[in-house]
């Protein structure tokens, strides 16, 4: 089948369209997130696994900073889960979300992004 991408709404939504042999379409719309010079893609002091995931994922907070929040997206930018960071690693179950292609994001107290990591969850 073909592949297309077609920004429907510029800086906000990039949408996919797959049509497979049969001339099934399937539409998957994306929300972006805003990257700014508060936005760090990888900081340091966190690390995210296992990525896949089945039932649960850690977000570990090497220096156990307070305030942190924990956010996951699905594909529509909704946000499906969100949890504080109250210890060194703290651990999100993750076992009732169906199957797919989720964004977590961690921010500080502050609201700045620390961390915004793409997340496989399979079953």
């Amino acid at each position: 089948g073909n592949v297309t991408t077609t920004p429907a709404n510029p800086g906000s939504i990039l949408e996919f369209t797959y049509t497979g042999p049969s001339q099934r379409r399937m539409n998957v719309p994306i929300t972006s997130f805003e990257l700014n010079n508060n936005t760090n893609i990888a900081n340091k002091t966190l690390d995210v696994y296992p990525n896949p995931a089945v039932n649960f994922i850690v977000v570990y907070n090497h220096g156990n900073e307070s305030g942190r929040t924990a956010m996951l997206y699905d594909v529509n930018g909704r946000m499906v889960m969100q949890q504080p960071m109250l210890q060194t690693a703290s651990r999100m179950d993750v076992s009732r979300l169906t199957p797919g292609t989720y964004v977590l994001r961690v921010i500080d107290a502050g609201k700045n992004i620390l961390r915004t990591e793409k997340l496989l969850i399979v079953r």
